[in-house]
């Protein structure tokens, strides 16, 4: 895990999550600009851990978090 390079906006969508200790809605990065693909590498990698949380009665979001390996990363 955490062997991949990192490329300029990878570093800079785990920027953003290490903005929000705890997650941020997939949707939101989306509409700043980041791609689904960006963060399928950043979580196979280990640096962002991806879960549903409920917000709502029968709505699920996909939450977004950076992890250690994460941090150090941008560290």
């Amino acid at each position: 895990m955490g062997t991949t390079k990192l490329t300029e906006e990878q570093r800079q969508a785990l920027n953003e999550l290490a903005r929000h200790s705890d997650g941020c809605a997939q949707r939101a990065l989306l509409a700043d600009g980041f791609s689904i693909s960006q963060f399928v590498i950043l979580v196979i990698e280990g640096f962002a851990t991806m879960r549903r949380k409920r917000i709502d009665v029968g709505r699920l979001e996909i939450w977004l978090q950076i992890t250690p390996i994460g941090q150090n990363a941008i560290a």
